[in-house]
């Protein structure tokens, strides 16, 4: 018994953790002391289920041992780690009582004897296990899953810890009463009554907790949309600009080569010099990038007029006239990328030669797009998981999160590498198959 429950309860500390990690999205925030401190604690519960075992019959809990190693080695608040504890301690009481009960009932028929310990923690083990499994497999999700659930507001953290404990309370009297040596059928009725009552509230939960993660996905498409109508309305107000100031051109071109053919027959050469200057400024004012789609010319262009002077901008490439990825998703990937380098470059420490390039390669079942800047030097070690540096994390930071979530929706991945202070970025898009 004693080793079944230390294995029990390392399966349940290593559960908890790999949910808090892979599915919530938690980042670690170790250090030396925090992990001496966290083994220290762990290996005390383990001595104190083995005597309490030995003693008493009896294991002790470890929620509140679990708390505080979870306090120790993740980030975030106490009220969110308490809560997100409650629904993991709740959904797995939950389902254990169900599993083991149906399971107590079939062998109690079937052989009218069976160890109700032995049961519970086999049902226990089998339980943290898938716990573990399905935590591996939502991985790949987890970015851009921890930055909404740190949407849900702190209120709510306390009607989900309520309403975790009340139905806990009800749980276990449920299980007391399935237990007590009281008339059958009494006892299942009011037994099935509050098992009702713990599914309603857990109904409950479950819809509130949906609501509140669909509200903030909502609002974070909604802010994208914003930005697809904003880039529209730009290019609009940039097409319109661009051309009246090539009409304009063209309307004087002809005075401009005649001042110019007049000041070389007279040879004035500074003159000419600085008339062509002037001419050189207005073409450049008059410089409009195209790249085949409306979104994409949009943004590009917004960052080239966003850029120094001294910025060195290049684009190369067209998006293909048959182009499968929708408007909305080229403004999400597009508007990111830009973003992303134009705060790069407003960075103190990179070097003087500022430069931007951006390449589009386009087909009909492929996209790929590479966007380079200069940027502040990085470690190996961070390359790949690069956090926002703007004061506010909580609407700053899914830039490269959504580029992946759209990435994975056209079956492509993102790539961010760096060398020499220059920061590359390549996404590559591929045509759904239908």
């Amino acid at each position: 018994m004693q080793l079944f429950m230390i294995i029990n309860t390392i399966l349940e500390f290593a559960a908890i953790i790999f949910i808090f990690y892979f599915i919530l999205g938690n980042d670690f925030s170790v250090t030396p002391v925090k992990i001496i401190s966290s083994a220290a604690l762990f290996i005390t519960q383990l001595v104190l289920q083995t005597v309490s075992i030995s003693l008493f019959k009896i294991p002790i809990m470890n929620i509140f041992s679990i708390f505080i190693i979870l306090t120790l080695i993740f980030k975030e608040s106490i009220l969110y780690k308490l809560c997100w504890l409650a629904i993991c301690t709740l959904s797995e009481g939950i389902l254990s009582y169900i599993f083991s009960n149906i399971l107590y009932i079939f062998y109690n028929y079937l052989y009218n004897s069976i160890s109700l310990k032995t049961l519970l923690i086999y049902s226990d083990r089998i339980l943290f296990i898938i716990f573990i499994i399905f935590s591996f497999c939502m991985y790949k999700s987890r970015n851009t899953r921890k930055y909404i659930i740190k949407k849900i507001q702190k209120p709510n953290y306390c009607f989900i810890i309520f309403s975790c404990f009340i139905s806990y309370i009800l749980l276990g009297l449920s299980e007391v009463l399935f237990y007590k040596n009281l008339d059958q059928i009494p006892k299942y009725i009011i037994v099935f009554l509050i098992f009702i009552l713990i599914i309603i509230l857990l109904i409950t939960l479950l819809a509130f907790l949906t609501v509140q993660y669909h509200n903030a996905t909502l609002t974070q498409k909604n802010k994208i949309n914003q930005k697809y109508i904003e880039m529209e309305q730009v290019y609009y107000t940039q097409f319109k600009q661009k051309n009246d100031d090539l009409r304009a051109f063209r309307h004087d071109f002809n005075s401009h080569v005649f001042i110019l053919q007049k000041l070389a027959n007279d040879e004035q050469w500074e003159q000419l010099k600085t008339y062509l200057q002037k001419l050189c400024e207005v073409h450049i004012n008059n410089y409009y990038i195209s790249t085949g789609n409306l979104i994409a010319d949009a943004i590009i262009n917004n960052l080239y007029n966003s850029l120094d002077k001294d910025t060195l901008f290049k684009t190369s490439g067209y998006f293909n006239s048959e182009c499968f990825v929708e408007n909305f998703d080229i403004c999400t990937i597009l508007s990111n990328l830009a973003n992303n380098a134009l705060d790069a470059l407003s960075k103190k420490d990179i070097p003087e030669k500022k430069e931007v390039y951006i390449d589009i390669e386009s087909s009909v079942n492929r996209i790929s797009i590479l966007m380079k800047n200069t940027s502040v030097n990085y470690e190996k070690n961070i390359i790949n998981n690069v956090k926002t540096t703007k004061n506010d994390t909580k609407n700053h930071g899914l830039g490269l999160a959504n580029i992946k979530k759209t990435a994975g929706k056209y079956h492509g991945f993102i790539k961010t590498t760096y060398k020499n202070y220059m920061f590359y970025t390549y996404v590559v898009l591929n045509k759904p198959i239908r």
